[in-house]
């Protein structure tokens, strides 16, 4: 059962000078925290004091990649990095880099032990870096960690729980098999490692650089809240750009499907849920030529896997169904009184 902390939004209000000296005095940090912003006027003031407020030994610096027109952003930050001066860079890129390189960019200037990254439009809630820190310390295994997240509206209204997943260790069978389920706000990898994030080609998605640490070693998953995930920003990716990130979903997938300890089953069932997505709107909108074009195309590249792909599908998107129906119908689901999970499988 995931804990919701009260007085949620709280903290953001609260005094920041004892926190603003506490970072002055380490110069060096032990994390950089890499913030990718795009037209967030109106959530990064939130997004970096929330960044300022956590508190513990140690050091961060905030790195800020302004990748859109914003006429706001660039006062708000320099507001701030006058009241804690040498903890914020920020870079104002002259022309638009996109969302993947925006972050590779701020990933190679990070200097600490130690890389976080936070989307411009989320927020962190306290104790998340010393949550995250404790972990990795712990399991020098461990190439990277992730905490749950709570979702919000645009303008902040409490919709529910990113997912449904326990506390645990996470392997790349489990990754795959259970998409992505771990919020890119949350994400928090050892520095030494980022090459492998800077040597992707392409444009990509977070569960990609999810399922790539997770091909190098046991994943930690904090069951807790530490994220403020918002859902439909107007410049979401999944909202304005739906079949881009579909691309780069099934390439994050293609990119570790042979990786050792992914047998037969988990790579199909790895092609399957990501099939059943168009086969629950063939069922449900009547759009059947996405669930024909990706079978197609899953058939292609997989040959020997199409008729489980379509097996398999239908049986997941059954068990949606059945969720669904045994909650009475969206109408009702959402005017109950328990939270509504984005990743419940």
């Amino acid at each position: 059962m995931v804990s919701i902390p009260e007085n949620l939004f709280s903290f953001l209000n609260e005094p920041t000078d004892l926190v603003e000296m506490d970072i002055n005095t380490l110069p060096v940090p032990l994390v950089s925290v890499c913030v990718a912003t795009y037209n967030h006027d109106q959530y990064i003031e939130n997004c970096l004091l929330s960044v300022l407020l956590q508190t513990g030994d140690f050091a961060v610096e905030i790195l800020v990649g302004n990748d859109g027109n914003s006429p706001e952003t660039p006062q708000i930050v320099e507001r701030l990095m006058q009241r804690f001066p040498g903890v914020i860079r920020y870079y104002k890129h002259p022309q638009n880099l996109g969302a993947s390189r925006n972050s590779q960019f701020l990933v190679r200037q990070a200097r600490g032990k130690y890389i976080a990254n936070l989307d411009g439009d989320d927020y962190w809630l306290p104790g998340k870096l010393a949550a995250q820190i404790a972990w990795m310390e712990a399991r020098p295994d461990s190439p990277a960690c992730y905490t749950n997240a709570i979702a919000i509206s645009d303008s902040g209204r409490l919709l529910g729980v990113f997912t449904s997943v326990s506390a645990r260790e996470v392997d790349l069978p489990f990754m795959l098999e259970r998409g992505n389920f771990l919020n890119s706000s949350s994400l928090f990898y050892r520095t030494d490692l980022r090459d492998r994030i800077l040597d992707i080609g392409t444009e990509f998605i977070d569960y990609r650089a999810h399922l790539l640490f997770a091909s190098l070693g046991p994943l930690g998953f904090d069951d807790r809240v530490f994220v403020a995930y918002r859902v439909g920003t107007t410049h979401s990716m999944v909202k304005t750009m739906p079949e881009k990130v579909s691309e780069q979903y099934f390439e994050a997938i293609c990119s570790v499907i042979f990786e050792p300890g992914v047998t037969d089953t988990i790579r199909r069932s790895a092609l399957a849920s990501f099939f059943s997505t168009y086969l629950l709107g063939a069922v449900f909108y009547f759009r059947f030529q996405p669930a024909v074009l990706w079978y197609e195309r899953i058939g292609k590249k997989f040959p020997k896997d199409r008729f489980w792909v379509l097996s398999l599908g239908g049986r997941f998107v059954f068990q949606r169904l059945w969720r669904f129906v045994k909650r009475g119908g969206e109408r009702a689901y959402a005017s109950s009184s328990r939270l509504r999970v984005l990743h419940e499988r």
